[in-house]
């Protein structure tokens, strides 16, 4: 996978119906995982959902076509 700068992936995002304003918040939420700034474990998670957490591999496998259809394919 190769990353996009945060300026492409809001215009993707924008192209495919988000708002302006959510495609930049998921911009900066992107950049910062990829810079490691969400690294730290905490117990929020299960604090606010009453659940345990999910490994990411788990989730983006259940839900691999919904993210296909949103997140930009390398050309």
């Amino acid at each position: 996978m190769v990353p996009l700068p945060p300026d492409e992936v809001v215009a993707f995002l924008v192209d495919r119906g988000l708002s302006a304003t959510f495609a930049q918040d998921v911009a900066e939420l992107s950049r910062g995982a990829a810079a490691g700034e969400l690294a730290e474990l905490t117990d929020a998670v299960e604090r606010l959902t009453g659940r345990p957490p999910r490994d990411i591999t788990d989730f983006v496998a259940e839900h691999a076509d919904d993210l296909r259809r949103v997140v930009p394919q390398p050309v």
